[in-house]
């Protein structure tokens, strides 16, 4: 049976929201950088590498590296840089 999970959903940043600390988030999102030209856009061995070096210490920290690296490999897709555009100026 799986465990029930209840993050807080009341503060701006995820991380805040999950319990990692700013400088945990700094650690992870670093290295999730480094995982992606080290994995050479093979999305399984950059989340091997970011995992071996980040050694989560729970299952909210190896969720989050996923997170994280789904995040950085969408920030680099053109279209998606796109679609933020859009919506920044329709919120303009």
């Amino acid at each position: 049976m799986m465990n029930k999970y209840a993050f807080l959903t009341e503060k701006e940043h995820i991380n805040d929201n999950l319990g990692i600390s700013d400088k945990r988030h700094e650690e992870i999102a670093k290295v999730c950088s480094i995982a992606l030209i080290e994995g050479e856009s093979n999305v399984s061995a950059a989340m091997e590498y970011a995992m071996n070096v980040i050694k989560p210490k729970d299952m909210v920290e190896a969720m989050y590296v996923g997170f994280m690296l789904k995040a950085k490999i969408d920030f680099q897709n053109p279209l998606f840089q796109l679609m933020m555009l859009a919506k920044q100026q329709s919120e303009d």
